[in-house]
């Protein structure tokens, strides 16, 4: 997931990517599990933009090493959670009708994150 949300960032925005994910697995309105998070649709709309873009293509293997070693380094406590807890981003180039409302808790390279939406 931060490979394809967060490649060609610093590292604070792939661990921002990373936390939200994680967050989300903390959170009661969102599955437990890594996977079930990351491939969640919420009426039909992935949670996740890249994963019903049917032109995305496998990372290559020299690409993704410095990902897993984040997340891997962010599991054993390594890293802070730069995002203060949030459990929803979007990128900095676009408006999102959900994110309208809602000030974001931080930005972080090419994204902002929120910890809650206001509807």
């Amino acid at each position: 997931n931060a490979y394809h949300e967060a490649r060609g960032e610093p590292e604070v925005g792939v661990l921002g990517v990373i936390a939200v994910t994680v967050n989300r697995m903390l959170h009661p309105k969102f599955p437990a599990n890594g996977c079930d998070v990351v491939y969640q649709k919420r009426s039909g709309i992935c949670q996740f933009s890249w994963h019903c873009d049917d032109r995305i293509k496998p990372p290559q293997q020299s690409h993704i090493e410095r990902f897993k070693l984040l997340v891997k380094e962010y599991s054993y406590g390594l890293h802070e959670d730069p995002t203060n807890g949030s459990i929803f981003f979007h990128s900095i180039h676009v408006k999102p009708y959900w994110s309208r409302k809602s000030k974001p808790e931080v930005v972080l390279a090419n994204h902002a994150y929120f910890k809650e939406l206001n509807k």
